[in-house]
């Protein structure tokens, strides 16, 4: 005699209930760290970029810097290290002068009166500065990369060469696919 089946239907049911606000979908990149005034200016100066456009830079870079450790005692060396890259924290009274609204913001004023999220804070450079460190940064990842990705791989040809007598070349191109297209 055959085993038999005994089937289940599954309805998924929303434990909260089916009513929903639709605010809260809107906009899928705020998250906790979102600031209005800069992060959305970087996004849509990344989209700009993307679309092959040449956007005006921005004026200034806010970074989120530990300043906490994980026993919830102020722990500065972090914050003392961007200071030292000619960052310096945001002050909730000065987001005007970032072009920041915070009271949208996850963020909370410190008792120092600098901008916090937990246990980070908001720390802010000039664009000279940002630019400073945004070049040095792309040139030691170039450094790197030629020294542990295409140093090895160019190794490993030639040495596939000399063996085989063959002629392979490393190509250094990187071809993007669209992740709609898949092209």
């Amino acid at each position: 005699m055959p085993k038999r089946v005994q089937v289940i239907e599954v309805e998924d049911r929303n434990p909260f209930g089916e009513e929903t606000d639709p605010s809260q979908l809107t906009n899928e990149e705020r998250d906790a760290l979102f600031i209005d005034g800069y992060s959305d200016k970087r996004r849509e100066f990344e989209l700009s970029v993307a679309r092959g456009e040449h956007p005006d830079p921005l004026k200034w870079r806010l970074h989120w810097v530990r300043g906490q450790a994980a026993s919830g005692d102020a722990d500065g060396r972090k914050v003392a290290e961007w200071r030292a890259k000619g960052y310096l924290p945001v002050k909730w009274e000065d987001a005007d002068k970032y072009g920041i609204d915070l009271e949208s913001s996850a963020a909370v004023k410190g008792p120092d009166g600098t901008v916090r999220l937990g246990d980070v804070v908001l720390m802010a450079a000039p664009a000279k500065v940002a630019a400073t460190h945004y070049r040095r940064q792309r040139e030691q990842t170039a450094e790197q990369e030629e020294l542990r990705v295409y140093g090895p791989m160019q190794e490993a040809v030639d040495s596939y060469n000399r063996r085989t007598g063959d002629k392979t070349e490393v190509i250094r191109e990187v071809e993007v696919m669209d992740k709609k297209s898949k092209k």
